[in-house]
């Protein structure tokens, strides 16, 4: 879970060019600066799944996905009211693939306040939706058009 090996990270360094921690420290600012394109965070918060997740397993425990989304997430949409509840009230043990790429899409599309959303037109096959009303807040784990097979609403 979430470890490189000495080879992996020797490989990595000698890919971006980087001999030293020096240049390591200099070339972070880059890296930085590549993770705003939008199609680069994609890729890179798709690889943390398969990074965090144990290499045995489909899915990541909670606990770690949380910590992993309060990392590579943070300050983005929905972020913190997400890992809140699920850490929470853990209204499931695991994270699936499919949940993880699907929370960044409903991240990156529905605003803040949820006036841009529409489940029934979602393009999402699983959409993460976190409701805040008033005191109550609600996260419902949805699966849409076709693919509609499971509803769950569950409340804080």
């Amino acid at each position: 879970i979430a470890i490189f090996t000495k080879d992996e990270w020797a490989k990595g360094m000698k890919k971006l060019e980087i001999d030293s921690t020096e240049r390591l420290k200099a070339k972070l600012p880059s890296l930085v600066e590549k993770l705003k394109v939008p199609a680069h965070f994609k890729e890179f918060y798709r690889y943390i799944f398969m990074f965090a997740k144990d290499s045995e397993q489909k899915c990541m425990p909670v606990d770690t996905a949380c910590a992993m989304i309060s990392t590579v997430m943070k300050g983005r949409p929905h972020e913190e009211r997400f890992v809140e509840y699920l850490g929470a009230k853990k209204p499931i043990k695991v994270i699936n693939k499919d949940q993880w790429y699907n929370f960044l899409d409903f991240s990156d599309t529905i605003s803040e306040d949820l006036s841009n959303y529409d489940g029934l037109s979602s393009a999402c096959k699983l959409t993460l939706d976190i409701f805040d009303m008033g005191s109550v807040v609600a996260c419902t784990l949805v699966y849409v058009g076709l693919y509609r097979t499971n509803h769950a609403l569950i409340f804080l």
